[in-house]
C-alpha cells in the first residue's frame, strides 16, 4: 500500500490537460516530476476518488502511473509566477508520476488496444462509476495515455463514484463501448467477480491510508464528505449482484 509522503520543490507549470480539476507539473523531492492535484481546487472528494481507483485499479492489473502523497510548501505556492498557485494550497495533495513521452490516445488507435484490456477498463470504470472516458471522431476526454511502444497508461479519477451515474451517457460514450457486448458471457463475468473480490479484500489498508483532512468537508471533522467511504463501499459491492451485470 502506497503511504509514501513526497515534498514538492519545484511548481514547474499548470498542465494543459483536464478540465474540472487541471492537475499542475511538480518535480519533487524525490527526483520525479508529477502531475498534481491540489486540495483547495480537486476537493476531498476528488482526491479520494483518486486514491481509491488507482489502488483498486492497479491491483486488478490497470497499467496505472505510480502514485504519492505530496506535500506543498506554502511558500512555493506564494511565491510561485503562476496565477492558480493557489490551487495547490490547503493540504496534502495527490500526485500521479509523470509517464515520459506520453501523448493521449487518439481514436484511430482505439482498436489497436488489447480487447482484454478493453474489456477491463470499461468493467472497472463502470465498477466505480466513472463517466470521464469518453472518445469519438469529434473528440472527447479519453483520460488514456500512450507512451513509448505504444504502452497504455490509466489516468484521472477524480470523477469516480458519481452518485449521479449515467448508464445511458456511459454505454453511448465510453471510448470502448464496443467492448460491452463481451460482458454477457457468464465465464467472464465469473472471472471479473473475482478479480474485484481479491482487489476489495485490500478495501480496509485502502482507507487506512487516507489523509483524515480529505474525510470531512469542515476542520472540524464533523461534516463528513458524500459520497462517503461506506457509499463508495456500497457501490462497490454491486458486482456481487446480477442487476450489476444485466443493466448492460
Amino acid at each position: 500500500m502506497n503511504t509514501h509522503l513526497i515534498t514538492a520543490v519545484e511548481i514547474l507549470r499548470q498542465s494543459d490537460q483536464g478540465y474540472s480539476a487541471i492537475p499542475f507539473i511538480i518535480r519533487a523531492d524525490d527526483g520525479y516530476i508529477y502531475f498534481v492535484k491540489g486540495f483547495s481546487k480537486t476537493k476531498p472528494v476528488g482526491l479520494v476518488s483518486e486514491v481509491i481507483a488507482a489502488e483498486l485499479g492497479s491491483r486488478i492489473g490497470l497499467p496505472i502511473p505510480e502514485w504519492r502523497y505530496i506535500h506543498i510548501p506554502d511558500e512555493l505556492i506564494e511565491f510561485s509566477f503562476l496565477k492558480n498557485a493557489c490551487d495547490l494550497s490547503g493540504g496534502i495533495a495527490f500526485a500521479s508520476r509523470q509517464v515520459d513521452n506520453a501523448r493521449d490516445l487518439l481514436f484511430e488507435s482505439v482498436e489497436n488496444v488489447d480487447p482484454q484490456l478493453r474489456l477491463l477498463l470499461i468493467t472497472f470504470d463502470y465498477w466505480i462509476q466513472n463517466e470521464d472516458r469518453n472518445l469519438s471522431k469529434q473528440g472527447g476526454n479519453v483520460n488514456l495515455l500512450l507512451s513509448d511502444y505504444s504502452t497504455l497508461h490509466v489516468i484521472d479519477h477524480n470523477g469516480a463514484f458519481d452518485t449521479h451515474f449515467s448508464l445511458v451517457n456511459f454505454t453511448n460514450h465510453h471510448v470502448f463501448k464496443d467492448s460491452i457486448s463481451d460482458l454477457a458471457d457468464l465465464m467472464t463475468q465469473a472471472s471479473l467477480k473475482a478479480t474485484f473480490a481479491k482487489a476489495l479484500d485490500d478495501w480496509q489498508a485502502i482507507i487506512a491510508s487516507l489523509p483524515q483532512q480529505w474525510l470531512y468537508h469542515d476542520k472540524e471533522q464533523i461534516d463528513v464528505i458524500e459520497p462517503s467511504l461506506a457509499t463508495r463501499l456500497n457501490i462497490l459491492t454491486r458486482y456481487t449482484q446480477d442487476s450489476f451485470w444485466g443493466a448492460l
